[in-house]
């Protein structure tokens, strides 16, 4: 079950559990019990490798891994505007010191900065505190549960870079998995050390001694979530277009628009995505050869020159609505205009023209479904273009005209 919820945790849980029993088979009490626990663990280890391998095994349909070696030929994972910037690798104290202490601040949370500067600094602090009161007081700190948890992290880390990409991403063995051993081993540390002789419910330095450690996390934290990375946005950020499309689009819908600009169509939109930047993984290569050319059409599409050439790019596609992002059409933001490597070049060549060369500027400026039926939706950041109905459009117009129809 572990495996199902966050493979890299479930990975270092099962190591670790390896590393206790072994312990204790051999410097602990009870050594016979353990070393029957570890017997069955080591019979158990086949099973656990087996767990790990399908917890990486993706369908045969998305491919093939890349390499570590394949990943550095590959522009999409260079630190220099890839879509993942992972290669060259970080070294492992930088990567160690951004991911491993997001217990207590992330890239989510906006803290004072000197914490944001130096929070492993107080975090290695307060370990090496909780220890040394331990020791005074001849109590564990740290259990070697938490102990062994804590190398197994680093024994799945060091393996992830070793077999990189094939473990998948390094920094994955550390992020989650080291949150886990910051929340259940510093409060244990802080009760564990200031418990008294004959404490039974606690006494008031341990739960004064939890309320500190709350203190610390509760400053990490700042005023609260900051940014909008991993969804961390609200429904409305992009006005009222996903619930527009959640509630007068058919539910099997294949929505399309900028990659970036439609990232929340499947969470908020409750609709089927053509392509998104959120899904553009280049780590398995037959899916990214497939979600690159749905980006380059989406691109194109964007920024097409006039609404026949978009309906003639997305009619093969089967796409049933397209979302334009309305502030990518200002000059200025045409001239600014970028998107992760290589697919730059294409946007950079995309929008050199001038700003009034583009389907979007052939849009009406407000709803009129009598006159322009196929734009059912827009508002001050988003224009939705009902495509089957910009088809049967451009033909009653191309009737008119006696000119070559969109079919």
């Amino acid at each position: 079950m572990s495996c199902l919820l966050h493979p890299p945790s479930a990975l270092a849980i099962g190591i670790a559990m390896g590393i206790i029993f072994s312990v204790r088979a051999f410097c602990g009490r009870s050594k016979q019990k353990y070393l029957r626990m570890l017997g069955i663990y080591l019979v158990l280890a086949p099973l656990f490798v087996f767990e790990t391998y399908m917890a990486v095994k993706k369908p045969p349909e998305l491919g093939r891994m890349v390499s570590y070696k394949e990943a550095l030929e590959m522009p999409e994972f260079s630190r220099d505007g890839g879509r993942f910037k992972m290669v060259p690798f970080w070294k492992p104290s930088e990567e160690i010191r951004v991911f491993a202490f997001q217990a207590f601040n992330s890239s989510l949370h906006k803290a004072p900065s000197f914490f944001e500067n130096h929070t492993v600094e107080i975090v290695v602090f307060l370990a090496v505190l909780l220890v040394i009161f331990g020791m005074v007081r001849r109590k564990p700190s740290f259990r070697l549960e938490c102990v062994a948890f804590l190398v197994a992290i680093f024994i799945t880390y060091f393996c992830a870079r070793l077999f990189a990409f094939y473990l998948f991403v390094p920094q994955r063995y550390i992020q989650i998995p080291m949150t886990v051993f910051f929340v259940a081993s510093f409060p244990l540390a802080v009760w564990s050390v200031f418990r008294g002789k004959t404490d039974q419910r606690g006494s008031l330095t341990q739960y004064m001694g939890l309320v500190f450690l709350g203190v610390i996390v509760a400053v990490g934290s700042g005023s609260g979530l900051y940014g909008d990375a991993n969804f961390n946005k609200v429904r409305t950020q992009k006005g009222h277009l996903w619930n527009w499309v959640r509630k007068y689009t058919p539910k099997n819908a294949l929505i399309a628009g900028h990659p970036t600009h439609i990232d929340g169509v499947m969470l908020f939109g409750e609709r089927r995505g053509y392509a998104t930047t959120e899904t553009a993984h280049p780590f398995y290569d037959k899916y990214y050869a497939k979600i690159k050319k749905r980006l380059e059409i989406s691109l194109k599409a964007h920024y097409a020159r006039s609404l026949k050439e978009l309906a003639l790019i997305l009619k093969p596609e089967g796409v049933d609505y397209f979302i334009f992002k309305r502030k990518n059409f200002y000059p200025e933001a045409l001239k600014k205009s970028r998107y992760f490597r290589p697919l730059d070049v294409l946007v950079r060549e995309l929008t050199s023209r001038r700003y009034t060369d583009y389907a979007y500027k052939q849009l009406p400026r407000k709803v009129d479904m009598e006159n322009a039926p196929y734009m059912p939706y827009r508002d001050d950041q988003s224009v939705v273009v009902d495509m089957r109905k910009l088809y049967q459009w451009l033909n009653a117009q191309g009737e008119k005209s006696s000119t070559p129809s969109v079919r």
